[in-house]
C-alpha cells in the first residue's frame, strides 16, 4: 500500500464536490492524505479582478466558496 496521498481537484460544482467527499472517504478508508487542487470558476475570478481594481468598499470582501465552506 502506498502512502500517496488522494488528490482531488475542485471548481465549487455539484459534481466536484461529489468527488472531493468520494476522495475524502477514500483518504480515510486508505489511512493517507488528502490533498485538494481548488481553482475559481472564471466568474469568481472576475469578480475578484473587478473588486480590486475598482477599489469599491460596498462589494464583499470574498466571494461565495462553497469548497472553503466544506474544507
Amino acid at each position: 500500500m502506498s502512502n500517496a496521498p488522494v488528490i482531488a481537484a475542485v471548481d465549487g460544482s455539484e459534481h466536484s464536490l461529489k468527488a472531493l467527499e468520494w476522495a475524502r472517504a477514500a483518504a480515510v478508508r486508505h489511512g493517507t492524505g488528502l490533498m485538494i487542487a481548488h481553482v475559481l470558476p472564471d466568474h469568481a475570478q472576475l469578480y475578484a479582478g473587478r473588486r480590486s481594481s475598482l477599489h469599491d468598499a460596498s462589494e464583499p470582501e470574498e466571494f461565495a466558496d462553497p469548497v472553503k465552506d466544506w474544507v
